[in-house]
């Protein structure tokens, strides 16, 4: 999935004096082909620097700027319609903070229209997403083009011309995460894509999966990740599962009855995301994940998704 595969993982154990990481983190595109990363200085005395990474499907992680003193870095060399991931870290009396990062995908090319807005993506009906949008502004005919992502099988064009602005999606297969794209043309040139993502309910008979998913680091190399009981009656257990770029897929746990589990294998400044199933009657629910990056380690303060 796309979301895995943009996973940075250049996270590695921070000092105990580390500084804090940038605050404040933000990338926009005000002027086509120009991404603008700014950030605040992490409070602390002493002189600053910043190294800026950016991660891409296409090229990787690269080093934009090392031993930078400025708080904005201008990135003039990406592409249309493309998502990148940008990654600030603070480096003060030679020791480096854990990162903060951000991401964007940027805008089509000259001339293309605004990509479509209010994106929403639903299953209200099992087995049936219904993608949605608002068209761009502007005048002229404008037509969409859907896609649909998914790690079985890659990306999928599901429809291209389309006048109306809204797509129903009924090949999808339950407990699965997607993400749709979605463009528009007019004048024969296309905008940006919008994308939003979902991840489709279990089987008939399935319990909700958990409600009020969260993970916090209160205490540094622990995670707790917490949540709620799917509502209706019977003996309800958990699976939970951890991704992260190394080792990948981990499984924590099967037939967990409690609503919380912590977990203390996890490193410092490296980004995981949990996943928990409810189980009832034997049928699984569709999962509940939510994502988090580790703190630098004893001393630092925990950056940012």
């Amino acid at each position: 999935m796309l979301a895995a595969a943009m996973l940075s993982f250049a996270g590695l154990a921070v000092a105990q004096d580390s500084p804090d990481p940038p605050g404040g983190l933000s990338v926009s595109e005000d002027t086509p082909g120009e991404v603008v990363v700014s950030w605040t200085a992490p409070s602390g005395s002493g002189a600053t620097t910043y190294r800026v990474a950016r991660l891409s499907a296409s090229d990787g992680t690269v080093t934009l700027a090392s031993g930078q003193s400025g708080t904005t870095y201008t990135d003039s060399s990406v592409l249309p319609d493309t998502e990148y991931r940008y990654y600030v870290w603070a480096t003060r009396n030679s020791v480096e903070s854990g990162s903060v990062s951000r991401g964007i995908r940027t805008g089509g090319g000259p001339g293309a229209p605004d990509p479509p807005s209010g994106l929403s993506v639903s299953e209200d009906t099992p087995g049936q997403v219904v993608v949605s949008w608002t068209a761009p502004s502007g005048s002229g005919a404008t037509k969409y083009r859907v896609a649909r992502l998914s790690a079985s099988d890659g990306t999928v064009t599901l429809a291209s011309g389309q006048s109306g602005t809204t797509y129903t999606d009924s090949s999808v297969l339950p407990d699965t995460e997607y993400r749709y794209y979605v463009w528009a043309t007019r004048n024969s040139v296309e905008s940006g894509s919008a994308s939003r993502g979902i991840r489709t309910g279990g089987g008939p008979g399935a319990p909700d999966p958990p409600g009020d998913l969260v993970a916090s680091e209160d205490t540094a190399g622990e995670v707790v990740v917490s949540w709620s009981a799917p509502s209706g009656d019977g003996e309800t257990t958990y699976r939970i599962e951890r991704l992260s770029a190394s080792p990948g897929t981990v499984s924590l746990a099967s037939g967990h009855s409690a609503t919380t589990y912590t977990d203390t294998s996890v490193l410092p400044d490296t980004e995981y995301r949990y996943s928990v199933w409810a189980k009832r009657n034997s049928v699984e629910s569709g999962s509940a994940s939510v994502g988090i990056r580790t703190g630098g380690g004893p001393g630092a303060q925990v950056g940012g998704l």
